[in-house]
């Protein structure tokens, strides 16, 4: 069980979930109880967008491992990306409540949270995101955009230019800095015109 699942995991790692199945299938069937290949099926099934069937093997996991917050991380991600919110959000909730400084439940319950347009809770969570790792730049992409979308071109601005300048190379930060440069009534047309070169 234990060289099925280090082979399923080295090809769910190199993104190759269908080759990956058989392995991790087998490694559940020989060992039950090996929560790591447990977890291995449900990385396969996540690549495969077999949502339903990930979300079952994640919450298998959960029971056994109920404080494991990458595993309660995966399966409401799962769950979400199902389309099954109110479930995720849920699992996301009983993560927080566990471990309030986890970053990875902290800016996907946020990223839920905004979907759903529960702005202020989002905002709240994504400036915890920002406590718990400063240095992180998609979070402050991430709060900017929750920002501009409520027309507050200012300080989504500022946290744009925070994120490009903690990481020039994130893309999107970059390109969204600039759409918000439009909405920025302070920024001159010299100033847009420049930043866009």
């Amino acid at each position: 069980a234990f060289a099925r699942n280090a082979l399923a995991v080295a090809l769910v790692d190199a993104k190759r979930p269908d080759e990956a199945l058989p392995h991790a299938r087998a490694a559940v069937r020989h060992n039950d109880g090996l929560i790591d290949a447990r977890v291995t099926l449900a990385r396969c099934l996540v690549g495969l967008k077999r949502w339903d069937e990930a979300a079952a093997q994640y919450r298998h996991a959960a029971e056994a491992q109920p404080d494991n917050m990458s595993i309660l991380t995966g399966y409401a991600g799962a769950l979400n990306d199902g389309d099954r919110k109110d479930e995720a959000a849920e699992v996301y909730e009983t993560a927080l409540a566990k471990k309030g400084d986890y970053l990875p439940v902290l800016i996907n319950y946020a990223n839920l949270l905004k979907s759903r347009g529960n702005h202020d809770r989002a905002e709240a969570l994504y400036r915890r995101a920002i406590e718990v790792a400063p240095t992180f730049s998609p979070t402050y992409n991430n709060l900017a955009v929750l920002l501009k979308d409520q027309g507050r071109a200012e300080a989504a601005l500022a946290l744009f230019e925070k994120s490009e300048e903690l990481d020039p190379a994130f893309v999107e930060g970059g390109s969204n800095r600039l759409f918000a440069m439009h909405y920025t009534p302070a920024r001159r047309p010299d100033d847009i015109a420049r930043a866009h070169r």
